[in-house]
């Protein structure tokens, strides 16, 4: 488990100097995604379904995202983008499209489905993040970045 963790730090920094974020950002970034890939290894190991355990880490990513963006004065997709990369689900995607093209439908199916069920999970999660921080700036009358 330590081990991924690492490798989600590692990740989410090369996404975050792909993208060119800056390097005072840099460290948070990363660190988001190490977060966000240990909230969803505890989440697993909670919640058996894949799609809740997905959106539990994108929620937590989100928060993060949120709470330092207002820390470091800064857009929180600088924070965002890198922290849910761990979630990516790219080997799912790959062997997808690997049966796909080799015809084997129902290999094809169940990647397929478990890739949407990734890529549903984390854009719930940061739907849902989003707009109760919206709810409370707008009830609360608090200004946000």
């Amino acid at each position: 488990m330590m081990s991924q963790v690492i490798w989600a730090f590692l990740g989410s920094m090369g996404f975050a100097l792909l993208f060119q974020i800056e390097r005072k950002h840099l460290l948070w970034a990363s660190f988001g995604g190490m977060f966000c890939w240990a909230a969803y290894l505890l989440a697993s190991q909670v919640i058996t379904h894949t799609f809740y355990a997905v959106t539990a880490a994108s929620m937590f990513a989100a928060v993060y995202s949120e709470n330092v963006a207002r820390i470091r004065k800064a857009p929180a997709i600088l924070f965002n983008v890198p922290s849910v990369v761990p979630l990516i689900p790219g080997s799912l995607l790959y062997y997808a499209m690997d049966a796909l093209v080799k015809g084997e439908w129902r290999m094809a199916f169940s990647h397929g489905s478990q890739t949407l069920q990734w890529m549903f999970g984390i854009s719930v999660g940061n739907a849902i993040v989003l707009a109760i921080y919206k709810l409370v700036k707008k009830c609360s009358g608090h200004k946000f970045i």
